[in-house]
Order: structure tokens, then sequence, then C-alpha cells
């Protein structure tokens, strides 16, 4: 930032600074413009400070430099008066000497030799507070020289503390981008696993669904059985009672055992039938019952790996969830800025 030279009504730069000497000047290159020459010509102007800047905010933040220059200006007044009594002097002495009244001219000398011893006194002793302020000055300026070291040396020790911030965040940035590449692979392990897991619910759930069709179709087959034995059954209820009919004929007609041999034979042979079509059919009926608990088994056992594939999906469902809250709740990187 340009600053404009602090002289009062003058509206230039201010000189450009020596590279690596002090902070830039306050005024312009213009020689007669400098801290006292600024002073007087303010005190002569009334206090008007540069145009655009309040004339007191703008030096108060300035208490050393103002008091230097205010004691180089007392300075300069002083040596002034000083030049100009003895400039007094020296034309009293030549106008003594002109009038020539040794007497009164020895009083007068001595009256104003003690006048002027009087004001160089004064001046003496108003030379020597302007000193000391100059040394108090002096004083204050390596007071804040040493603050402004102290200054440069929080802000270096500062700065190292932000470059190993800097870096620790760098690191967690790693870590962090670290932890996404995990969850991302976990993720997509578990949508693998969930995908497989799946396709094996889909496979067991087409298995229960031919096991359960198997089990219809069982149920039905040992419906019709059922009916079948049932009916077999009355068939040798009927062939139980025609046989007891044929014995009681046999028995009454033990006489005439020679004619009803045929049909004695053909009883039998027709109870004989009877009984191997009720065998079968009990052996049917055992079968199918067998064929019924079989179904019943493997519909038992679907029904359990359904329900452990089930288990499973729901297992993988809530990991995927848990690693999405996961990956929605990781840290995420700073936005550059630009």
């Amino acid at each position: 930032m340009v600053r404009t030279c602090r002289f009062p009504g003058c509206t230039r730069d201010g000189a450009p600074p020596t590279p690596g000497v002090g902070r830039p000047s306050e005024y312009c290159d213009d020689p007669a413009h400098h801290r006292a020459s600024a002073w007087r010509a303010r005190q002569k102007t009334g206090g008007t400070a540069t145009p655009g800047r309040p004339p007191v905010a703008a030096d108060l933040d300035r208490p050393v430099t103002i008091a230097t220059a205010r004691a180089e200006t007392g300075l300069a007044v002083l040596r002034g008066e000083v030049d100009r009594m003895l400039a007094r002097l020296s034309g009293l002495a030549a106008d003594l000497q002109t009038a020539g009244d040794p007497g009164a001219t020895a009083v007068q000398i001595a009256a104003v030799t003690t006048d002027a011893d009087r004001r160089v006194a004064a001046a003496t002793a108003r030379t020597a507070a302007v000193e000391q302020a100059l040394r108090e000055e002096r004083a204050a300026r390596a007071e804040a020289d040493a603050a402004a070291t102290e200054a440069l040396t929080a802000v270096e020790e500062t700065t190292a503390t932000l470059t190993d911030v800097r870096e620790q965040l760098h690191a967690a940035h790693g870590e962090t981008d670290g932890l996404r590449g995990d969850l991302a692979a976990a993720r997509d392990t578990a949508e693998t696993e969930l995908a497989d897991l799946r396709g094996q619910l889909q496979t067991r759930t087409g298995e229960l669904r031919q096991a359960e069709a198997a089990r219809v179709q069982t149920d039905r087959e040992l419906a019709a059985a059922r009916d079948t034995a049932g009916d077999l059954r009355t068939q040798l209820a009927v062939a139980t009672d025609q046989l007891a009919a044929a014995r009681s004929q046999v028995t009454g007609l033990s006489g005439r055992l020679d004619s009803s041999e045929a049909a004695r034979t053909r009883a039998e042979t027709d109870l004989a039938v009877t009984h191997a079509r009720a065998e079968t059919a009990e052996t049917d009926l055992a079968a199918t019952r067998a064929r019924a608990e079989q179904t019943a088994d493997l519909l038992h056992a679907a029904h359990t790996d359904l329900a452990v594939t089930r288990q499973q999906a729901q297992t993988a469902q809530a990991a995927v969830a848990e690693l999405r809250t996961q990956l929605a709740g990781a840290p995420r990187p700073p936005t550059a800025r630009h």
C-alpha cells in the first residue's frame, strides 16, 4: 500500500523504502518535507493535518515520533534565540562603544550581560530538558524495538506452530482418505455378499416353492391313495362277507361238494385277488405316507434354510447400513481456497 506524504498540503506519494532498512518513509523525496518541518507547518496553520486525515487522530498513535519532533523543534528554537541574543549583544557592545560613555557603557554592559547570562542559563536549562526528552525518546524507542523483537519471535513461534498444525491436518487428510478407501472396499464387499445372499435367497425361495408344489401334489396323491384304500377296504369287506357266505354255503352244502367245488374255487380266487389288491393298496398307502413324510421333511428343511438365509440377508443389510452411516459421518477434506 503506497502512503501519501504527511507534510501538510502535500499530496505526493511517500519516498520508496530502502531495501532491508526499517519501515517505509512517511514523507516524499522533497528534502524540506520531514518530521520537524511538518510539525512547524502544522503549528503555523493551527494544527491542520494532511488533507483527508484528522489533525489529532493521525498523531495519537505516534507519541514517540511527535515528542521527538517537538524536542527537535524546541532545540532549534532555543538555538535560534541564543544566536539572536548573541547578535544583539554584539550590536549593543558596538553601540556602547560608539556612544563613548565608559561608565554607563559598563553598567549597561553588566546589565545586558546579566540578562544574557540569565537567558543563556534558561536556554541551557531548556536545552538540558530537551536533551533529557531526547534520551527518554531513545529509551522508549529501544523498548519499542525490544517489544517488536519479542513480537517477531512470537510470530515466528506461531508460524512454526501453524506449520505443525498444517502437517498434522495433512496427515489427518491422508488417514481420512485411507479410511474412505477401506469403507468403500468394505461397502463393495458387503454389497457383493448381499447380492450373493439375495441370489441364494431367490434359489431357496424357488426350491421352497417347488417343495410346496411337491407337497401339494403329494397331498393330492395321498388323498387319492386314501380314497383308493377306502374303496379297497370296502371291497375287502364285501369280499370277506362273500367269503363268509361262501363258507357257510360250503358248510351247508357239503353234500353237494362236487357241484359247488367250482364255485368255491372261484370264490377263493376272488378272495385271493381281493387280498392282493388290499395288500397292494396298503403298500401304496405306506409308500405314499413315506413320500409325504419325506416331502414334509424337505419342506421343513427348506423353511429352516429360508429362515437362515433371511437372517443372513438382514445381517448383511444391517452391515451395509452401518457402513453407509460410517461413510456419511466420515470427515470430508476441506475445500481448497483460491
